[in-house]
């Protein structure tokens, strides 16, 4: 039986003894005691320089500014000129630089979402935003050892459901940048996760973006689907109207790809070709998260089956997905 088929049936044997009134949360934990990619040991995402994650991730940088380099402009809302003005004057001290970045962030998405969704033509949909949310990704080769990557990006945005998360999620790490290209190599990193999710998926033509900032400088990034990635530098405090503009195109381009992808991403595995290391990155936090979800709906719909028809019928069906 293979291992993922034996994880559930502890699980199971667990809804059983709890007769069908097992949480989601519970279920997660179960999962997270027989999970054994917690063996991997973790380093730290923010660890890493650019040419590293680049190396461990297989991504490439290219000379071509192909969708970071023409954008329309986009008038800045006088509200939000206010209220950038109103943090600064509130938060403007060292202490508070922190606190600053965050507030100064939010307005922006607030203000640029808004305006991207009055011109979306198709059906509204939320934008999902998790601040600081923990991704993990491996195994990878890091130092000639199997490590899992793991960090926190300040945002995950996408639109729609969670199982769609991974195919149109748009990453923005806030944090104080002290040298030109700073926080690019850790918002890169996120983008790798989520580029080799959808690789894994076989989705194709969905571009990943990706924002580091310290809420002045935007250090715009957007990674292709052929694993080559263009970055874009824009100072608010030289042009605050184009920097914007920019955060305004990029949340209408994720809507576009949220309209073209296919609903239903397969889950083949496919480790890809010409991966530096004969030890790729798998599997992603974020697919493993909507695993659970589908597998704890099994679980429930099963523990209405009578004992002998509930194994027979969650393993059956859950050793497909192996």
């Amino acid at each position: 039986m293979s291992s993922t088929a034996m994880k559930l049936r502890k699980a199971i044997d667990a809804l059983c003894a709890a007769r069908g009134k097992i949480s989601y949360p519970q279920f997660c934990q179960l999962m997270h005691e027989h999970d054994d990619d917690e063996r991997i040991p973790s380093v730290r995402l923010s660890l890493l320089n650019a040419s590293e994650v680049e190396h461990i991730l297989c991504l490439k940088p290219t000379k071509n500014n192909q969708g970071l380099n023409s954008f329309p402009t986009v008038p800045l809302p006088e509200l939000l000129n206010k209220n950038l003005a109103m943090t600064d004057g509130t938060l403007g001290n060292e202490t508070s630089a922190e606190a600053s970045m965050r507030w100064r962030m939010n307005n922006f998405l607030l203000f640029a979402f808004n305006i991207a969704m009055d011109s979306h033509s198709e059906e509204r949909r939320l934008l999902e935003i998790h601040l600081e949310p923990r991704w993990s990704f491996g195994p990878v080769r890091y130092k000639d050892q199997a490590v899992k990557l793991s960090g926190y990006p300040s945002y995950a945005l996408w639109y729609g459901d969670e199982d769609e998360a991974a195919s149109n999620v748009i990453v923005a790490q806030s944090k104080r940048l002290r040298g030109s290209d700073d926080g690019i190599a850790e918002v890169l990193g996120y983008m790798g996760f989520v580029y080799h999710h959808r690789k894994n998926a076989n989705k194709e033509n969905c571009p990943a973006y990706g924002v580091a900032t310290d809420s002045r400088t935007f250090h715009f990034v957007r990674l292709d689907n052929d694993s080559t990635f263009v970055t874009a530098t824009l100072d608010s405090q030289v042009d605050l109207e184009k920097a914007f503009s920019l955060l305004v195109y990029v949340l209408k381009e994720a809507m576009i790809v949220l309209s073209t992808h296919p609903k239903e991403p397969s889950t083949q595995f496919d480790r890809g070709e010409g991966s530096a290391e004969p030890l790729v990155s798998a599997r992603s936090s974020l697919r493993r998260k909507v695993d659970k979800k589908i597998q704890y709906q099994k679980l429930k719909a099963a523990a209405n089956y009578s004992e002998e028809d509930f194994y027979y019928v969650a393993v059956r069906e859950l050793s497909r997905e192996t």
